[in-house]
């Protein structure tokens, strides 16, 4: 069988038509450039080059095999061009999972304005399902609140934020500054989804308080939450940067759950030498 270092010399030769010019183009003696070109003739009882005292010319079996090996190394060159785009950013793909979207489009975006070939592959869920991805390897990195700590996984806080309270038209704690949560022990309660990071937090607060609350339904989007509230259904519960402009709704901090969410960027630390996950974890350093 032809080994690639015997190819790699025939097609030198082939190229230069010169054995010494051929050495110096793949950085070996020429001695081991003609012993490697004859060694593959012997293998295969083939001739391959003509040796001239004025050079050497290829035979018909020279020029086949030639024709190959260029689409050999071509292929190679392509692979190392490959591997070198993705190395510097010029492409690639960078799998991101996130449990909500405020914090997370926005480095993103950032991303994305200084790397323009790496395609982003954006996976929304709640924060049990985002844990979940990261640890299965589903994705390479997440943007996610509040992770344990993990000897497998590296984390970069991006931003503290409060809860407040979203409280339907009307109500009468809507005018407060701030409010407590036993101040809504009355008050009928639209609680996130099990696995909700939002709940998560919530539900450590009331237990650590001894309090209960009103829970009168659950939904699982914050969308759905929002809709709900501004219905008059009940009160919900927001992150600060979740809130936007929505002035159906009153939003009310919760004294208790001031800066009680770390929103964190979290990758497995064996994929933190990606390229893109690497770049990633640098750009959210910056912010």
């Amino acid at each position: 069988m032809a080994t690639y270092s015997q190819l790699r010399a025939f097609d030198a030769v082939a190229q230069t038509l010169s054995f010494s010019r051929a050495a110096e183009r793949i950085n070996i003696t020429q001695p081991g450039v003609t012993l490697q070109v004859r060694e593959l003739e012997r293998a295969h009882d083939v001739i391959l080059f003509h040796r001239r005292s004025s050079g050497v010319e290829l035979t018909d079996d020279g020029r086949a095999l030639f024709d190959l090996t260029r689409e050999m190394l071509d292929v190679e060159e392509r692979i190392q061009d490959q591997f070198h785009k993705r190395a510097t950013l010029e492409t690639g793909l960078l799998r991101i999972g996130a449990d909500g979207p405020h914090i997370a489009l926005g480095l993103i975006a950032k991303f994305q304005s200084l790397y323009l070939g790496v395609q982003v592959q954006i996976t929304m869920g709640n924060w049990k399902s985002t844990w979940q991805a990261i640890k299965d390897q589903r994705i390479d990195a997440a943007v996610i609140a509040n992770p344990p700590e993990d000897e497998q996984i590296d984390q970069i806080e991006l931003a503290l934020q409060g809860m407040v309270a979203l409280l339907p038209p009307g109500h009468k704690l809507a005018k407060r500054d701030s409010i407590r949560l036993q101040d809504l022990g009355a008050t009928p309660i639209i609680m996130r989804e099990q696995g909700s990071n939002t709940r998560r937090i919530l539900e450590r607060h009331l237990k650590d308080g001894g309090l209960e609350l009103n829970i009168v339904m659950e939904l699982d989007t914050r969308e759905a939450m929002r809709e709900a509230v501004a219905n008059g259904l009940g009160t919900g519960f927001l992150f600060d940067r979740e809130i936007g402009g929505d002035e159906r709704c009153a939003m009310v901090p919760i004294v208790e759950l001031r800066a009680c969410n770390r929103d964190t960027l979290v990758c497995l630390s064996r994929f933190s030498r990606r390229a893109s996950v690497a770049a990633l974890m640098k750009l959210a350093t910056s912010i």
